[in-house]
């Protein structure tokens, strides 16, 4: 602790912090903003997963809405082969972030809407090693969730 001088008061008041004492929280400091690289890198392929399954999510709502402002079904074609999926009719093929796969629970690599917002169903699991999404669409209502 510093050492103390007489106030103005009479009573003694602290003159302030020592050299040691300031060290020491530097170095606090400094191992924290060491470690911090490390404990980001850690969590970015569940960030990464999420990022991803939230855009694939977007992706497959927009299609339920094309549908139905259309009046024709749009189609979300899966390519597990490349990794990539497309809206259809006529967009170009969107890929997931490096290292993020996804995998079909459906009867072919489609996801059809239709106009009154119903679709033929299914399940995509979006992920990157242990930290996986399961994206759903309900075959009745074309409502699409996600486990988050």
């Amino acid at each position: 602790m510093a050492p103390t001088h007489p106030s103005e008061t009479g009573r003694r008041a602290a003159a302030g912090f020592t050299l040691t004492e300031l060290l020491v929280v530097l170095a606090i400091v400094g191992l924290i903003f060491a470690a911090a690289p490390a404990l980001i890198q850690a969590a970015m392929p569940g960030a990464r997963s999420l990022a991803a399954a939230r855009a694939l999510a977007n992706d497959l709502r927009t299609a339920r809405g094309r549908a139905i402002a259309s009046g024709a079904a749009t189609d979300i074609r899966f390519d597990t082969a490349h990794q990539t999926y497309r809206l259809e009719p006529g967009t170009r093929a969107f890929a997931l972030p490096q290292g993020v796969r996804f995998a079909l629970k459906t009867q072919a690599d489609i996801i059809v809407f239709y106009p009154d917002g119903s679709s033929n169903g299914g399940a995509v699991t979006v992920g990157y090693g242990n930290n996986n999404h399961r994206l759903s669409v309900d075959w009745l209502t074309g409502r699409v969730e996600t486990d988050e």
